[in-house]
């Protein structure tokens, strides 16, 4: 282990449970400062009510196009392409059809994973 500097910033700590200690003291006052009015110092910005209100269609879709393709499925199994591509055929679709539709490319991304897993151990 490195030497650290003491909380004085001249002595130098070089045994093992020292620095451990030191780092111990510097991360729990990164972490909860002493200064309790550090709070009143954080200014108050106004409330934004507009953003308690759902995204419409129209952003849904902006945000849609803007993935990037060719990159990780998200934590659903599903890649960027099944909702760029998938066309309107996706917001029209009664939601129980789509929700079969949803599991089922889950389940053969699952697969897939599972799959390629199982080959790499």
């Amino acid at each position: 282990m490195h030497p650290v500097r003491a909380k004085d910033g001249v002595t130098l700590i070089k045994d093992q449970p020292g620095i451990l200690s030191r780092w111990a003291e510097h991360l729990l006052n990164c972490i909860n400062p002493t200064d309790p009015t550090f709070i009143d110092l954080v200014p108050q910005l106004p409330i934004i009510p507009d953003l308690d209100q759902l995204p419409t269609f129209h952003d849904v879709c902006v945000a849609v196009k803007g993935l990037k393709n060719n990159k990780a499925a998200g934590p659903d199994g599903l890649p960027a392409e099944v909702f760029k591509y998938g066309g309107y055929s996706q917001t029209s679709t009664p939601p129980l059809h789509r929700q079969h539709l949803v599991l089922g490319l889950r389940s053969q991304a699952v697969e897939r994973r599972q799959h390629r897993d199982h080959l790499q151990a």
